[in-house]
């Protein structure tokens, strides 16, 4: 495994530039870094809560690329043929690029600065630190409803999505194994530890099938993250899982009367990572070291409605933020972490079979 080297002060990242590029110090050019980070709010409030920081007390110039997802973030821009240093990625891709070798391992102990009296693994969230990549931010999948037409007894669990007598209309559901059939087995009484170990099983499996069997004369199925809230608005659906990011759009921004059922979220990951076919890897250690500090990643959930990658940002985050965030203390631990690696494994015959599955339901 390549070793990172951490560098310590202005002087040094200069030298170190200075001696890639055989120059004398005093003739080096302003250092800079190219990173590239998810389109739109997510890489705004990044740039004013960690770029423009990092550049402030580093003297490090970040230039900014924005990307959609999965493996456009590691393209070389068409101008300059240069690859970002480090990339924003969800946790999926970024394990995948690992096994791959896109990306290049990191030593978690030597790249990021812990805190007092707790480890890496006990700060940081599931699937926080893995073997080529660290923990940004955290986002998830929850139910959302109109309080409007639930105004006295709202549903709270993803037993009350299935439960069409006591909330009755139509469910709106991403056309998506990964989320559904989790969703269902939670309906079903699993616990969220308990999941994945249960969608080993074939009764498992048939128990998640039947559920939602029972609602599929009721779904509308959504396919992109403004359908979901849209739906909801226009009253296609009165319930729908959807991201927690776009219902904070809709509910904060909007003004639309939304509630969250936070109960039995499916969360996920988004990291850092050093691509392998980049330059200044240890300069890109140094950054990923500055970001994942406790006072940067409170900085960027106070700007948007991402949860910290460590639990130690907590207190730092404003209590108005706090109830938007995933992952904050105060929704409890009921949450299915997804396990990518998994789905990997175990996915392709669910995949196939809940495949089948919506095309019929689209015939009903």
């Amino acid at each position: 495994m390549r070793r990172l080297t951490i560098l310590s002060g202005r002087a040094l990242v200069i030298a170190l530039l200075c001696s890639a590029l055989n120059v004398p110090a005093h003739g080096a050019e302003k250092p800079a870094l190219t990173i590239a980070s998810f389109a739109g709010g997510f890489s705004q409030a990044q740039k004013q809560s960690i770029f423009d920081v990092y550049t402030e007390e580093s003297g490090i110039d970040i230039d900014v690329r924005l990307h959609t997802g999965g493996t456009s973030a590691f393209m070389a821009d068409p101008e300059n043929k240069v690859v970002p240093q480090v990339v924003a990625l969800d946790l999926g891709t970024a394990q995948q690029a690992c096994t791959d070798g896109l990306i290049i391992p990191i030593e978690a102990e030597e790249v990021v600065r812990p805190e007092k009296g707790v480890t890496l693994e006990e700060d940081f969230v599931p699937f926080g630190i893995t073997d080529c990549a660290v923990a940004n931010s955290v986002n998830s999948l929850v139910i959302v409803f109109d309080r409007t037409d639930y105004p006295k007894d709202p549903p709270s669990s993803p037993e009350d999505f299935f439960d069409l007598e006591k909330f009755p209309g139509t469910r709106g559901l991403r056309p998506h194994p990964h989320s559904a059939l989790v969703l269902a087995l939670l309906a079903a009484g699993t616990e969220p530890e308990n999941v994945y170990k249960t969608l080993e099983s074939a009764q498992g499996v048939e128990t998640a099938f039947r559920m939602l069997r029972s609602i599929e004369r009721n779904i509308v199925w959504w396919r992109t993250g403004q359908q979901s809230v849209d739906y909801l608005a226009t009253n296609i659906v009165t319930m729908t899982t959807a991201f927690h990011s776009w219902a904070y759009r809709s509910r904060v921004m909007d003004g639309r009367p939304l509630g969250l059922v936070w109960n039995g979220q499916q969360a996920e990951v988004d990291v850092w990572a050093i691509p392998a076919a980049a330059g200044k890897q240890s300069l890109a250690a140094n950054f990923i070291r500055f970001a994942s500090d406790k006072e940067r990643l409170a900085a960027q959930s106070n700007l948007m409605p991402y949860g910290p990658g460590r639990r130690s940002a907590f207190p730092l985050i404003n209590d108005e933020m706090r109830e938007h965030l995933p992952n904050t203390p105060e929704h409890g631990d009921a949450i299915v972490w997804v396990d990518h690696a998994w789905w990997r494994e175990h996915g392709t015959p669910l995949a196939k079979r809940f495949a089948v599955w919506v095309a019929k339901t689209d015939q009903l």
